[in-house]
């Protein structure tokens, strides 16, 4: 697969398995009838109003990623999804700090409140934390992490986007494992199952799982960023926060972009390698758990695949 520059993005192909969800056309039908009625108003040109594809972030992922969850969980995670990623689009467009700051302050706000929202598209994240309250307390409380722990970081890749920094490699991907948001997809799988979310109680402070979420969240950032990178269909402001431009200029003299392409493919397929050992070793006393991590992993990877041409590069 290449771009208009002749240089090779291949398609990226996940170790770890993927099936949807049995009740796609559901789960579909309910995240188109809820974007039409409430979602699309939202819209405002710092979103990408044509390559934003909102509906297949929504459903289409959820139904890769969680084939095994109930049809009214699903779709209740659908529905933020499609309104989180919209959200994400809006930040990835922003060049002023001060809106960032403001955006990301509105929503912590709402992941820290204890009552519901009513707010176009608040009202989905409300819904989403009320299900992980329905777990317990402890899972509404890591979910809520998560969350924050995403604001952060998005907050710090617009830093380096808006500031034109100059960072390394590893300092980038410390940031952008997390602002991929690996961490709140694994526990979106929490928030609708009680025994998985038990299970993450259980092993949130192990390595083990802390070792797969984080190379999950490495692995995503460098297939995002890839997909993304030299001839993007979606629009986002990333000259300088992009892992492949980043590889790009720690390269000696006389490498190029297909050197730095090539470097990045290599480390996902490392990421992946180590997220399987670390899944492996969570097998032993969580299986259910192991087995939904994969799944999630790669139910991702396939979808991102099909989304190359209509909201990234192309295929």
């Amino acid at each position: 697969m290449t771009n208009d520059s002749g240089i090779v993005v291949p398609v990226l192909i996940s170790r770890f398995p993927f099936r949807q969800h049995l009740g796609y056309r559901d789960i579909r039908n309910d995240g188109e009838e809820y974007y039409e009625r409430r979602t699309k108003k939202l819209l405002t040109a710092k979103n990408d109003l044509v390559h934003g594809y909102y509906v297949n972030c929504g459903a289409d992922y959820v139904a890769y990623c969680f084939p095994d969850i109930g049809v009214h969980e699903a779709q209740t995670i659908s529905r933020f999804y499609t309104f989180w990623v919209l959200f994400d689009d809006w930040i990835d467009n922003l060049t002023n700090q001060e809106e960032v700051d403001t955006l990301l302050s509105d929503f912590i706000r709402v992941t820290k409140a204890d009552s519901v929202d009513s707010r176009d598209g608040y009202e989905t994240f409300s819904d989403l934390l009320a299900m992980a309250g329905k777990r317990s307390d402890k899972t509404l409380e890591l979910v809520r992490y998560s969350f924050l722990a995403w604001c952060e970081s998005s907050r710090r890749i617009r830093e380096i986007e808006i500031n034109e920094e100059q960072v390394t490699y590893d300092e980038y991907m410390i940031v952008r494992q997390a602002n991929c948001s690996m961490l709140c997809i694994h526990m979106s799988a929490a928030c609708a199952d009680p025994e998985l979310a038990a299970d993450v109680e259980e092993l949130w402070e192990s390595e083990d799982f802390k070792n797969a979420v984080l190379y999950s969240g490495k692995s995503m950032a460098l297939l995002l960023d890839l997909y993304n990178a030299l001839n993007p269909k979606h629009t986002e402001v990333t000259e300088h926060a992009n892992v492949v431009r980043v590889v790009k200029k720690s390269l000696p003299d006389g490498m190029g972009w297909q050197d730095a392409v090539d470097r990045c493919v290599s480390l996902f397929y490392t990421y992946e390698e180590e997220m399987e050992r670390a899944l492996d070793r969570v097998s032993v006393t969580h299986p259910a758990l192991a087995r939904t991590m994969r799944k999630i992993q790669g139910g991702n990877v396939l979808w991102m695949r099909d989304m190359r041409g209509l909201r990234y590069i192309d295929a």
